[in-house]
């Protein structure tokens, strides 16, 4: 399993390209997997499911002939969660900016955002709002995701096991 990461600081448009690249990677033929870092903890909706794992169910289970929805107590390290995942082709990230062992995206604002989210790892800069102008990656705007993949693509490796 391959994998990359969105990274980036609340509100800065992180959910909206890593669906993007989920989007274009199952477009072209990988079986793709979805990590969401959600450090706040869940926000569980009114589901039956999450009513009955608010009732205190250990393991909620909402099943149907496309889709299974899984609330379980108890939380996962990172390496865990990778572990968990390792079947599918790609893996996409959302979050853990301090911890992801893998390439990274940047999803920033400014240039000053960039500056901070800058890492070893990360292969790209990614500006909804066109407010990064230079870096010393390549930088996306919107409708240049595209692109973004490729580059994703050839640069992404399979996260070492057991690290974080």
């Amino acid at each position: 399993m391959k994998a990359v990461a969105v990274v980036g600081f609340k509100e800065a448009g992180k959910t909206a390209l890593a669906t993007r690249i989920v989007e274009l990677l199952s477009s072209r033929g990988y079986r793709v997997a979805a990590l969401k870092h959600a450090h706040s903890g869940l926000t569980l909706g009114s589901t039956d499911s999450a009513r009955l794992f608010k009732a205190g169910a250990v393991v909620a289970l909402a099943v149907s002939s496309d889709a299974v929805e899984r609330l379980e107590r108890g939380g996962l390290t990172l390496p865990d969660a990778l572990s968990q995942l390792r079947s599918y082709d790609f893996l996409v990230v959302e979050g853990f900016k301090e911890s992801f062992p893998g390439i990274r995206v940047a999803v920033a604002r400014s240039e000053e955002e960039l500056r901070h989210l800058m890492h070893p790892l990360t292969v790209a800069a990614y500006t909804p709002t066109g407010g990064v102008g230079s870096a010393n990656v390549p930088v996306f705007k919107p409708g240049e995701e595209e692109g973004l993949v490729d580059l994703i693509l050839e640069r992404a490796f399979e996260p070492p096991a057991g690290l974080d």
